[in-house]
Order: C-alpha cells, then structure tokens, then sequence
C-alpha cells in the first residue's frame, strides 16, 4: 500500500502562485479589448454606417517626466461598413503617438464607449440603434419596415388635470 506525503511549503507556494495566475488569464481573457459587430438586414442588402463615441485622453512628456493633460468627450462622423450582412472588427482602445521630439512627446488615447448604428436601404424606413461597446459581441438582425411615404402624426402626451 503506497503512502502520500504531505507537499513541501515551496511546492503548495508555487502551486498558489500558478492558480492566480490561472485565475488572471480567465478573468481577463473575459475582458476583450476586440469589439464586433454582426448586422444582418431582411432583405438584405441594407446598407450600414456606424458613429463611434467616447473618450479622449492625452498623456504628454516633457524632459522625461509624464504628465496627463486631460479628458474629453469625442463624437465621430459616421463612417460606412458596407452593406448586410456586414462583420466589423475593431479595437475598444486606440493609442497614436501625437508628437515625437527628443525631450517631448505626447499621446492620445481614444477610448470607444458606445456607438450608433444607422441601417438604410431605398423604400424602407431607416433604423438607428444606440450600442454600448463592453467587448461582448454585438449581434443584429433587423427586420426593415417599408417607407409608406406617409408622415406619422406625433404621439400625443396625455395630460394631467
């Protein structure tokens, strides 16, 4: 009959060290800095532009010591993604080099937050669709309803005596 030993504290060390680490690369592997868009139309062929939002941060350098300047809100101009279906790929974070000299330099950082989606197609009404960007993929299949040409009266608010 074979008997086990107790682990040694360096071994049960080194295992607790491998489990966080385990632990880490699951929890962050989670957390995907990768955003992507599936839209699919019916009918198909719809076209799809997309408006990306969020925020701006600039980190600048001078003389070797990093400072941050600030934070602002940014808004893009919509940009088209083609027609359904439509798969698009992009970065959460973007970071640019914005001056490089040798004793300065600065950098700007988008972080996308949210972003809308305009879905057109000739006849049909246009859709937008406001979509917060988390890393999780973003799936859409929009049924396109047709363009009656008619003007829909405003919804009247109900009023309190």
């Amino acid at each position: 009959m074979a008997t086990m030993s107790r682990p040694t504290a360096p071994t049960v060390r080194r295992c607790k060290r491998i489990h966080a680490v385990l632990v880490a690369y699951l929890v962050l592997s989670g957390c995907s800095s990768l955003q992507r868009i599936e839209v699919q139309t019916d009918p198909m062929g719809a076209h799809v532009f997309l408006q990306r939002r969020g925020d701006l941060e600039i980190h600048g350098r001078v003389a070797g010591v990093t400072a941050g300047a600030g934070v602002e809100s940014f808004e893009e101009d919509f940009v088209s993604l083609g027609n359904t279906p439509v798969l698009y790929e992009f970065e959460r974070r973007e970071t640019e080099a914005a001056v490089h000299l040798p004793e300065v330099g600065a950098n700007v950082t988008r972080h996308f937050r949210e972003g809308t989606l305009r879905i057109e197609l000739d006849g049909y009404r246009t859709v937008l669709q406001v979509r917060r960007f988390s890393g999780e993929p973003i799936v859409l299949f929009v049924r396109l309803e047709p363009d009656s040409g008619e003007q829909k009266p405003p919804i009247a608010k109900k009023r309190r005596p």
